[in-house]
């Protein structure tokens, strides 16, 4: 019996449609780097992603003008299709290597004159979701897709499920009143884009939405938030190359701990999995040393 030709394509979106080992869907980078992959390798049998196939895609790759880290991503997803259709699908038995790139270990935290920079610099948009991560610690997939219904009546909470969480544990959200008047405007927002194109619109899921250009994208949360126009206010505000989102993640642990937070109190707060999270930021100074620093001043 002739056996089934298996295209690269199928492979993929059998691996995007399966969900995380959470039960929750393929991110979106999953979906971009994979889209990427078909675009290329999309009419080939899976069995003819060889060697010299794989050298040329991540030659292609390495000359992107992005981090380490994101070229990483590459390396991820291409991974974990090809081991999909190795392990689970069971139609090749080899899968060509691929090196990932050194990336370096990411502590970076931003000042708060650097933050008040960058949010200028940014579309309105962009500006209150990237506010909004800094005072709640969320990785910026759930602060850009918090849904309406995850607000709390009395407005002081919103509570993502664990579907959306990347551990799988449920983790509710105190809202301080900088996010909190986010949460307020941006739900008056959606209330009136839903009276204003009552007629084709449907009802608005989502917290952070498009008012337009475009008529398909009203309503409509962002599907990237750092493209070129994330780097682009990047360079007005005098920020690093390579300055990404997830610095903000960095930024609400580092000054809590500067603040004098308990490091307990930030791993709820910022819903990291392991104590272990907290290392990364040893090198802050807190209240403590700070005092303790000035204890010189008695002797000299």
């Amino acid at each position: 019996m002739k056996k089934r030709k298996v295209y690269f394509e199928e492979v993929a979106r059998r691996y995007l449609a399966e969900e995380t080992k959470y039960g929750n869907p393929k991110p979106d980078d999953a979906h971009r780097r994979v889209g990427t992959m078909i675009e290329v390798w999309g009419d080939r049998t899976i069995d003819r992603i060889d060697d010299n196939a794989v050298s040329k895609f991540f030659a292609w790759v390495r000359n992107l003008d992005v981090s380490n880290d994101t070229k990483n991503t590459y390396v991820t997803y291409y991974r974990a299709v090809m081991n999909y259709a190795m392990n689970d699908m069971r139609v090749i038995q080899y899968v060509p290597q691929q090196k990932a790139w050194r990336a370096k270990e990411h502590t970076t935290f931003l000042e708060p004159r650097q933050l008040e920079n960058l949010f200028a610099s940014l579309d309105p948009l962009r500006a209150d979701i990237a506010r909004f991560a800094v005072y709640t610690g969320l990785r910026k997939g759930n602060a850009s897709k918090i849904k309406i219904d995850w607000v709390s009546e009395c407005g002081e909470f919103i509570t993502l499920p664990s579907s959306a969480m990347k551990n799988g544990v449920a983790h509710e959200v105190p809202l301080l009143p900088v996010p909190r008047e986010i949460v307020q405007r941006r739900m008056q927002m959606v209330r009136e884009l839903e009276e204003l194109h009552w007629r084709w619109l449907p009802k608005i899921e989502y917290l952070f939405v498009q008012d337009g250009p475009r008529r398909n994208h009203i309503g409509k949360p962002l599907t990237q938030v750092t493209n070129r126009a994330w780097r682009n206010a990047v360079a007005r505000a005098g920020l690093p190359k390579g300055t990404r989102f997830h610095d903000l993640r960095h930024t609400f642990a580092s000054l809590h701990k500067r603040a004098g937070s308990d490091p307990l109190m930030i791993q709820r707060l910022g819903g990291w999995q392991s104590s272990r999270s907290m290392d990364r930021y040893t090198h802050i100074a807190g209240p403590d040393l700070r005092r303790a620093a000035h204890n010189l001043n008695e002797v000299l």
